[in-house]
């Protein structure tokens, strides 16, 4: 092997291994075109978050005898976060999430508003969903309300990208009493979201 094809290859694969692939989440999502139901990924993902809106014993822990949110108007996001994220998850590790999605995810954050939203967000790196860029995949809820629900926020794209996926079909949840389907939206500000609601 000459000195040069040496060279050669030994750059190669330093730019191959400092050059981050880019996951493709259309698996793991693609469900929630179906009534919003959930991959098996996004169930993995949720058991290491550590939360889950209708089977968590730290959820409805969280309520007192009457049913109303014990940390209501609560400032210290510590004791919030104590609730609804495990150490690990606020750490960025997923162990149950398998490879390649769990290189994606980022450190959980939580986040209340003045108005009592609460966010749990996982910020995601070099993922895409629908061949464009996703930045962010959040669960959110309002104690004491049947306000829930969760996202996946886009990265930057043009209008006409949007308009096309706007033409994906997203079908209405069935045998169930309340229906649920996936939407995709944009803001004011031009960030592209696709949502799942799910309040009652």
């Amino acid at each position: 092997m000459n000195r040069f094809f040496k060279y050669a290859l030994t750059t190669l694969c330093v730019a191959t291994s400092s050059t981050a692939i880019a996951a493709d989440w259309t698996p793991v999502f693609k469900s929630w075109e179906n009534g919003c139901n959930s991959s098996s990924v996004e169930d993995s993902l949720l058991e290491s978050l550590g939360y889950d809106y209708f089977d968590s014993d730290a959820y409805f822990k969280a309520f007192d005898n009457n049913g109303f949110f014990k940390l209501a108007g609560q400032k210290n996001h510590a004791k919030l976060q104590k609730l609804f994220t495990n150490n690990a998850a606020k750490q960025g590790k997923y162990p149950k999430v398998k490879l390649p999605y769990r290189n994606d995810l980022g450190k959980a954050v939580l986040s209340r508003d003045n108005e009592g939203n609460i966010e749990i967000s996982i910020p995601l790196s070099h993922a895409k969903l629908y061949n464009h860029s996703i930045v962010k995949y959040t669960r959110y809820f309002v104690p004491d309300t049947g306000v829930l629900g969760q996202y996946i926020t886009f990265g930057a794209m043009s209008n006409a990208d949007y308009q096309k996926l706007k033409q994906i079909k997203m079908k209405k949840s069935t045998g169930d009493d309340l229906e649920y389907r996936a939407s995709f939206n944009k803001d004011s500000k031009g960030t592209v979201t696709l949502v799942c609601d799910f309040s009652t």
